[in-house]
């Protein structure tokens, strides 16, 4: 079940590295081409009735010092210009292919050949290396044959420095300018996207707190409790949405235009919180109707402290015989206005009152109103009465 690849740097010639022949006769025999056979990829320095070559400068094989580089990582983003961490056999004999032809090896072909070839992943991982330039391995090759061919007719032996030159790197180096700039450019235009999306959001909420704040603050004003809670609901709502605002920008393709032409980068989605500049004021808000709601709803009123009265103006009842201290015993609420004034306690109309008066209730928790009689204003609150005690409580209806 195991996968073969055969790297062979070597050829029929019968010439040695150094240009020098190893047949006596000079003469070579070239055999049928082989053919991988099962699972088996077979990757050749050139064809059957090729030279391979040597590179001086790197004092190697040519095809296994381009070979080895490509599996470090020199090949990577041959086939498509995009780096991916992955070197595929495709990409490694594409590689070794334009290296020969860039340092002046024109007649050496590799061969790859077997069973998924070209699909083979040869490395991978974020260490790999980028290609070094080429320019100073060049051979000078005049005519387009490289020097390892004619060493196939020479008799001569050792060394010659003779035939080196320049290469041209030009369109490589421009190519990978051109990546550059392209990289530099999506991810600016990638950022001015999420930009626009974060500015509208906080537009969004900047016009959804200037709705809903006018109303807001008159609530703080209410004395209806029902009215004023759902106030502060809402108000609370614009805080929980706003404490956590965020905007998307979903995955998605940025084409951008280079001195090569148009480019191409992918990009995954991406996520940014929004500063709601309104945050801090309806927190403040918020607070502001809670602290306006528990004045109102009060569930209890202070007893003041007993003193030494008239029997006629005594402050504290005693139960009525028989009657446990329970919530059905009476006590004393002794209501204070500084407006004559329609008294509701419990829904019932018991009367109008000026200044103040007495009323005798059983114990337990009660809605008291009262009602400006020259105004109309109301104001209500909830008054625990305690049996056998008196309990006191003012209004300000001017």
């Amino acid at each position: 079940g195991g996968e073969v690849l055969l790297i062979t740097d070597a050829c029929f010639t019968g010439a040695g590295r150094a240009g020098g022949t190893l047949l006596s006769d000079g003469r070579a025999w070239v055999p049928p081409q082989a053919t991988a056979v099962g699972r088996s990829v077979q990757w050749d320095a050139a064809q059957a009735n090729q030279v391979a070559g040597p590179l001086e400068a790197a004092r190697h094989g040519a095809f296994t010092y381009f070979a080895i580089g490509a599996m470090r990582g020199w090949a990577d983003g041959q086939v498509t210009g995009e780096r991916d961490g992955v070197v595929t056999s495709e990409e490694a004999q594409l590689y070794v292919q334009e290296a020969l032809r860039a340092v002046g090896i024109r007649d050496q072909a590799p061969s790859l050949v077997g069973e998924g070839a070209a699909a083979r992943t040869l490395a991978s991982g974020a260490k790999l290396e980028r290609a070094p330039a080429l320019a100073s391995m060049a051979l000078d090759a005049p005519g387009g044959a490289a020097p390892a061919s004619a060493a196939v007719s020479s008799t001569a032996s050792g060394t010659s420095f003779g035939s080196v030159a320049a290469i041209s790197v030009d369109e490589k180096l421009r190519e990978q300018a051109c990546d550059d700039d392209a990289k530099t450019k999506a991810v600016a235009a990638r950022g001015t996207r999420l930009s626009a999306l974060v500015s509208a959001k906080e537009a969004e909420a900047t016009a959804a707190w200037a709705t809903l704040r006018p109303g807001a603050e008159a609530c703080v004003k209410l004395l209806d409790s029902g009215t004023r809670s759902d106030c502060a609901a809402k108000v609370e709502g614009f805080v929980k949405l706003a404490a956590s605002a965020q905007v998307t920008l979903t995955a998605g393709d940025e084409v951008v235009t280079t001195a090569c032409g148009p480019r191409t980068r992918t990009f995954g989605a991406e996520t940014r919180s929004v500063t709601v500049g309104e945050l801090g004021a309806a927190r403040d808000l918020a607070a502001r109707l809670r602290a306006a709601s528990a004045a109102l709803a009060v569930a209890s009123v202070a007893v003041p402290e007993p003193r030494a009265t008239p029997p006629s103006e005594s402050t504290s009842l005693t139960p009525k015989p028989g009657l446990p201290e329970a919530v059905d015993a009476e006590g004393l609420l002794r209501i204070s206005t500084d407006a004559r004034a329609r008294v509701e306690i419990d829904g019932k109309a018991r009367g109008t009152i000026s200044e103040q008066a007495e009323y005798s209730l059983p114990g337990g928790v009660r809605l008291v109103r009262l009602t400006a009689v020259g105004t109309g204003r109301s104001q209500a609150t909830l008054v625990r009465i305690d049996p056998g005690r008196s309990t006191g409580i003012s209004f300000q209806l001017k």
